[in-house]
């Protein structure tokens, strides 16, 4: 399985930043199969899962499970049964707490990622502290992680 994780501690921007990435996949034509993705965007942003579809380059259907909460037990029960129902796809991209969060552990042990036999990517996001022009630095730095995510996923191993 190839997972992109995207983490960070409580608040960092990682369900923001998932809603972008998924926006953007829908944008280059990838279908919500699962008919869950809400568009517009909705202020705050809330936590969602969903599986997209595409077919590559090569004419194989590209599928891929993305989940926006792993912040406790429940979140991360829902995550699992939702995988269970949709355990045939070729990408996982979720949010994760951060190393020193035990919910972090619980999210590899409940879906059985194994970092030696599994390929993981991990984007670990951090907080923005500046005390003025605020909302200009958050989104210059969430435009630039998506960017980057964007980048990243044209790259091996994702070859989106």
């Amino acid at each position: 399985m190839k997972y992109l994780l995207i983490s960070g501690a409580p608040n960092t921007g990682k369900t923001e930043t998932i809603y972008d990435l998924t926006n953007y996949l829908i944008d280059i034509g990838y279908v919500d199969t699962s008919a869950a993705f809400i568009s517009p965007k909705p202020i705050p942003v809330t936590d969602f899962r969903c599986v997209l579809e595409k077919a590559n380059s090569e004419g194989k259907n590209i599928k891929i499970l993305i989940n926006s909460a792993t912040d406790d037990a429940v979140q991360i029960d829902k995550f699992c049964n939702f995988y269970k129902l949709n355990s045939n796809v070729d990408i996982i991209i979720t949010s994760i707490r951060d190393g020193v969060d035990n919910m972090r552990d619980k999210v590899f042990q409940e879906m059985k990622i194994n970092e030696k036999l599994d390929i993981v990517i991990e984007l670990p996001l951090s907080k923005i502290t500046r005390r003025n022009n605020f909302d200009e630095t958050i989104d210059w730095y969430l435009q630039t992680i998506n960017k980057l995510i964007v980048h990243l996923l044209r790259l091996s191993p994702f070859n989106l």
